[in-house]
């Protein structure tokens, strides 16, 4: 009995470890997610519109930062952006694109989730550097 407390508690611990570390956009889609019926489906369109939304926020923070930028730099960023994507859509693409089953998708559509929450947070820095 004494175990099963202890390994209740591990779940526990585990459970909100987990709940702190979540994103603000793992927790949106979470939330998009308990409001549907939890299909595979709901889960691709939850995680789909999410991803929209923050590459809306992404290109925002590029246009943003163009305007402090001169014409080369301009250039090297938006080489650096489609190098990125590149590297965004091939990464997931290697841990999830040879996933089977229904779930592979949504797999593969959480790794671009979190890669572009990781960009967002490089382009808000650059943009501080740039703007003082």
């Amino acid at each position: 009995m004494i175990y099963l407390k202890q390994f209740a508690f591990f779940l526990l611990v585990l459970f909100f470890q987990n709940a702190l570390s979540m994103s603000a956009s793992e927790r949106d889609v979470e939330n998009c997610i308990a409001k549907t019926s939890g299909t595979t489906n709901d889960m691709v369109l939850c995680t789909d519109n999410e991803i929209k939304k923050l590459e809306t926020l992404k290109l925002g923070l590029l246009d943003s930062l163009k305007k402090h930028l001169d014409t080369s730099q301009i250039k090297t960023l938006d080489n650096s952006e489609s190098k990125w994507l590149d590297y965004r859509n091939t990464f997931c693409k290697v841990f999830f694109g040879e996933a089977t089953g229904t779930i592979a998708h949504v797999q593969s559509i959480s790794c671009a989730l979190s890669l572009t929450e990781e960009r967002i947070s490089q382009l808000e820095s650059l943009k501080e550097d740039v703007s003082l």
